[in-house]
């Protein structure tokens, strides 16, 4: 990551376009991420609030300034930038793949639970630079960016992650028979078969990935799951209605 924004760097600076940005060191990368991942986790309402003489948080400020913090984040390159026409088009994640590949296989490299859930998670982005890749759900605390699938144990934990991308989503793992079912069911497959140990695992999710011919067919992988279901996807299985159902829960 420092080469490779290193050569961003020098690349603008050959352009014109950067003017006072020097080269990074691997320690003020790690510095940097350091930071970042501790905003996460630390939350303030803007970026500036870890800086400001009012709220400032030495473990922020004392580390890196501002505008040093602001110039990496906005150069930041994860992949050599005279080698762009070499990427591979036809994924749209290209730009970011190889840092989510790398923390990907650090994820799958986990001591495993035996309890997972899967669901979607969106990565807020409010930009116009992504086109179709930013998302809009509805119900989500941030409503706009980047939909990513994954499993986790019971404890939060990550271990597999899909980021979505539409029709040319990657679901490399799947076998040719499993590629005819539904988005939903596609993306519990797909992130089902990292599961370690499927035989003593249970998988749980909602009613957008439920499906009768899912839950089957992981039954052939020897993985419980358990999961809401919509009723026009009961496969005419013999159910109680909603309204006989309900009388039942209260």
């Amino acid at each position: 990551m420092t080469n490779h924004t290193n050569t961003y760097i020098t690349f603008m600076h050959n352009k014109g376009a950067l003017k006072s940005m020097t080269l990074i060191t691997v320690a003020e990368m790690r510095t940097f991420l350091g930071i970042w991942i501790y905003m996460g986790v630390n939350r303030m309402n803007s970026t500036r609030d870890y800086w400001s003489s009012e709220t400032c948080v030495p473990n922020v400020a004392n580390c890196m300034t501002y505008n040093r913090f602001q110039a990496i984040k906005s150069n930041l390159h994860v992949y050599d930038q005279t080698m762009e026409s070499d990427l591979d088009l036809n994924d749209r994640f290209r730009k970011v793949s190889p840092l989510m590949e790398h923390i990907r296989k650090k994820c799958n490299g986990l001591e495993q639970e035996t309890m997972f859930s899967i669901d979607e998670t969106l990565v807020q982005y409010k930009g116009g630079f992504a086109g179709t890749l930013r998302q809009y759900i509805k119900n989500k605390p941030h409503r706009f960016g980047f939909k990513i699938f994954n499993y986790a144990g019971s404890s939060g934990m990550i271990y597999d992650f899909l980021p979505y991308a539409g029709q040319s989503t990657d679901y490399n793992k799947l076998r040719e028979d499993e590629l005819g079912f539904g988005v939903g069911a596609k993306v519990v497959l797909n992130l089902s078969k990292s599961i370690d140990f499927p035989e003593r695992s249970a998988v749980f999710f909602d009613n957008f990935f439920t499906g009768v011919k899912l839950v089957a067919h992981l039954k052939e992988y020897n993985l419980l799951s358990v999961g809401t279901l919509r009723q026009d996807r009961t496969e005419l299985c013999p159910l109680l209605s909603d309204k006989n159902l309900k009388p039942r829960f209260l």
